[in-house]
């Protein structure tokens, strides 16, 4: 399935609004933002409030999945906890339910490994999925990663605990599996 990806807009919000509200009860599981009474309001502030001062404070790099065909989004994926010190972040995405098992959440790491290194200047970028979510793991492990390393008791969603599998790659590795 092809993808389009690009920064949010005002106009997106009814759009994802859907998207969010078809996906809560999978998304719930794994983003504390998404709750039993998720609102358009919610999606609101997310879209004009929060991601404005994310990009403008430099905490990250947020960006909406969309199928270029139709008028539906497909998602959102970004570069979290930015250190552009230290020149590293990690990535988050989600699909939603219906869109899921076609690839998009793999494109848009690639998106976004290409973006943070080539646009951002980052020399590591990490996904750091649950151990026990096997399809973020699937995607993860699709990525040319340098290292694998769990880490105990490392990933918390509200009250669940598990460990995390952390994935590392590096800009000058990466450069190399794309020439």
């Amino acid at each position: 399935m092809e993808i389009r990806i690009r920064k949010y807009k005002d106009t997106d919000i009814p759009l994802f609004y859907e998207a969010v509200k078809e996906s809560l009860a999978e998304l719930s599981v794994w983003f504390p933002w998404a709750h039993e009474h998720y609102s358009r309001q919610d999606t609101e502030k997310w879209i004009k409030e929060m991601i404005p001062n994310i990009w403008k404070e430099q905490k990250g790099c947020e960006f909406i999945i969309l199928n270029p065909e139709e008028d539906q989004v497909l998602g959102g994926c970004a570069l979290e906890q930015l250190d552009l010190k230290n020149k590293v972040a990690n990535i988050a995405y989600w699909v939603r339910t219906s869109a899921t098992g076609f690839g998009i959440a793999t494109q848009a790491s690639f998106f976004l490994l290409e973006y943070g290194f080539e646009e951002v200047g980052l020399e590591q970028i990490r996904i750091i999925p649950s151990a026990e979510n096997p399809a973020s793991k699937k995607v993860a492990q699709k990525l040319p990663y340098e290292h694998m390393y769990l880490v105990p008791n490392g990933f918390q969603i509200r009250d669940q605990i598990s460990d995390a599998e952390v994935y590392s790659v590096i800009k000058e590795s990466y450069r190399k599996t794309r020439s």
